[in-house]
């Protein structure tokens, strides 16, 4: 779908994104300690870890 445009398809047929949308991109961008780019691409990546643990 990405090699026509449709990068998530929530956000195609919806117009809005969904809660995922960014999140790869916030943890590449926390791995690579860009933490301002992080937040910027998903606010919440972080929890991820939280709710794995709980």
């Amino acid at each position: 779908m990405e090699s026509i445009g449709i990068t998530c398809p929530i956000k195609f047929i919806t117009g809005i994104s969904c809660a995922g949308c960014g999140m790869s991109r916030a943890w590449m961008a926390f791995l690579q300690l860009d933490i301002a780019k992080a937040f910027a691409y998903h606010p919440l990546f972080w929890l991820v870890p939280i709710a794995v643990i709980v």
